[in-house]
């Protein structure tokens, strides 16, 4: 047997009992990892379910999270970030009467319906949202708003707005939350306004019929 047929023994041999070792190595179970502080992967459950949605299918809808407001007054109160609900946003300490705002940019010539507002709300406190629309002077020209109720946790409530459409060239449109009550008991989470795209039906095709 020459040099080389003897290697090559050696080395599937070797291969042979690596394999037998592996195959009878007890098998350790997978385990999941808990989120670690500041990890933000979604968790595998949900902790609130969505409530139903109304719209329809010639609605669209622009979303903001409540964890992009801020207070006006930053020196007065202190914010916090759920750490379950990356999206939902709370008053850590210091006054529940101060007003946070966001602006949002709904579709130029659009008509605005309605405002849902997704919230935690297990205070015995009310939290008030309001859908401004400002002038080129900062004046108020428009206001829609509406405030929780109860105290049962996850819930939302809905701003009806009188079909008004978007103008940039006369109007900016701002977002006010007056959270109501200090703490994690008074969360708001998301902001979902309802519109008709410019145009309103005419993108729909007409369906005829024989009769």
């Amino acid at each position: 047997m020459n040099r080389m047929t003897k290697l090559a023994f050696v080395v599937i041999g070797s291969l042979l009992v690596l394999a037998l070792a592996l195959s009878l190595a007890p098998a350790s179970p997978l385990q999941a990892q808990d989120p670690q502080p500041g990890d933000r992967r979604a968790p595998a459950e949900p902790s609130a379910a969505e409530p139903p949605d109304s719209a329809n299918a010639a609605s669209a809808a622009l979303q903001l999270a409540g964890a992009v407001l801020r207070p006006e007054f930053s020196a007065d109160v202190e914010t916090a970030t759920d750490n379950t609900n990356y999206g939902c946003a709370y008053v850590e300490s210091g006054s529940a009467s101060v007003f946070w705002n966001a602006p949002i940019y709904p579709p130029q010539g659009a008509t605005l319906t309605s405002l849902r507002v997704n919230l935690y709300d297990a205070s015995a406190s009310n939290s008030t949202v309001y859908l401004a629309v400002l002038g080129a002077n900062g004046d108020l020209e428009h206001s829609w708003f509406a405030s929780s109720t109860g105290s049962g946790g996850w819930t939302y409530f809905v701003i009806n707005i009188d079909d008004h459409v978007v103008d940039y060239n006369a109007y900016s449109y701002i977002l006010w939350w007056q959270p109501g009550a200090v703490g994690d008991t008074m969360m708001l989470c998301g902001l979902r306004l309802y519109y008709t795209p410019p145009g309103g039906l005419n993108h729909m095709p007409a369906v005829m019929n024989d009769y």
